[in-house]
């Protein structure tokens, strides 16, 4: 399944606002990989509203 719009935007705001560390981010992260098929290029879109780490994508 492919992530739905609705879905990348609560994500996105989701990471832009993340106040926790970075092994709860990278859970979320993991989520997203999981559940969608499109997973890695909403990830790499994703990532762009945090740079207080290094993330792994996947």
């Amino acid at each position: 399944m492919k992530m739905p719009n609705d879905e990348y935007e609560k994500y996105k705001k989701l990471v832009s606002g993340w106040s926790g560390g970075k092994d709860d981010l990278q859970r979320v992260y993991d989520e997203i990989f999981y559940k969608y098929e499109d997973a890695h290029d909403c990830l790499v879109e994703i990532d762009k509203q945090q740079s207080k780490w290094t993330m792994d994508l996947h």
